[in-house]
């Protein structure tokens, strides 16, 4: 399966046309089942797997200040960011529960190309350019692994092959020198067929991309529903806030605590999905106490 996503504040996407904190994303990926299971699996779940995947990614996301048209340092707002990524995850699941492992390498820093990246799309769009990415984070090397998992608890058939609601928790982190976080949460799902899967990935999150399913395997498959989720997150480190691991660089005070949001339309027919998601962040950081949102778009081809 191929997947490409988009992630921003434009309004042309359905966002609020904002411009700031996490402005931009763009996301291409690759999944494919397998047939053996990794040996480390079963330190992550007894159950038996029923459906396993293996992807990998390349990402690129963009961070900004409020008012990206001022070439000086604001001092009281976060730090101009470029992180670019490459990943590899692998997802298995049964009928009731999913695990998903996912580790990236990347780089920050202007080798991103956070500034070039921006400022040729607002060029193409006659929108004001991005002014100063000259304070933006120095170079650093990344590394991250993370871990999720979800897990229906309930779940509604009108008939015997149409599910039409169902619910699960989700909970997980990410550990290396980006992101030090923890989070649980939930999402509940409302729609005809929905498919065997634990609901769509958000690109913008390091846990992979939209899982193949059994529901996938059917040239016919149609389903379509909305779905609705939140999740709670225990913040120990965000370098787009807390600035540069082992060199001096602009920060801001973040925020322990944040909680997240989204909703949601994915609908699927034969081997297109399309999927996307508004998605509301509470303030990360002391400095500007403002909530940000931002629209998702993601399409999946299945190959095979």
């Amino acid at each position: 399966m191929m997947n490409i996503s988009v992630e921003n504040d434009v309004g042309t996407i359905g966002g609020p046309g904002t411009d700031h904190d996490y402005t931009q994303g763009l996301k291409f990926s690759y999944t494919a089942t397998i047939d053996k299971d990794p040996d480390w699996a079963t330190l992550f779940t007894a159950d038996t797997i029923t459906q396993k995947n293996i992807g990998f990614g390349l990402s690129q996301k963009l961070f900004t200040p409020n008012g990206i048209d001022n070439s000086k340092l604001v001092e009281n707002d976060r730090p101009y960011a470029g992180w670019l990524a490459l990943e590899t995850f692998y997802h298995f699941q049964n009928e009731h529960r999913s695990h998903l492992i996912a580790l990236s390498v990347g780089i920050i820093g202007p080798e991103a190309g956070g500034e070039n990246i921006q400022n040729a799309y607002h060029k193409a769009t006659n929108y004001k350019l991005a002014e100063g990415w000259h304070h933006q984070l120095a170079t650093e090397p990344t590394l991250e692994l993370s871990y999720q998992q979800r897990l229906r608890f309930f779940e509604f058939n009108h008939t015997a092959d149409n599910k039409v609601f169902d619910t699960m928790a989700i909970y997980g982190g990410d550990l290396g020198n980006v992101l030090i976080d923890g989070y649980i949460g939930a999402m509940i799902r409302y729609g005809l067929f929905l498919p065997h899967d634990l609901g769509p990935t958000r690109p913008s999150l390091l846990n992979g991309e939209r899982f193949i399913s059994a529901d996938d395997a059917n040239e016919n498959s149609f389903y379509i529903y909305t779905f609705a989720a939140a999740r709670m997150i225990g913040v120990g480190r965000n370098i787009f806030l807390d600035g540069n691991t082992f060199k001096s660089s602009h920060r801001v005070t973040k925020k322990s605590f944040v909680v997240e949001n989204e909703v949601g339309l994915s609908a699927n027919y034969k081997k297109m999905n399309l999927t996307w998601r508004f998605v509301t962040i509470s303030p990360e950081f002391e400095e500007r106490n403002e909530y940000h949102n931002f629209a998702s778009i993601s399409l999946s081809y299945l190959l095979n």
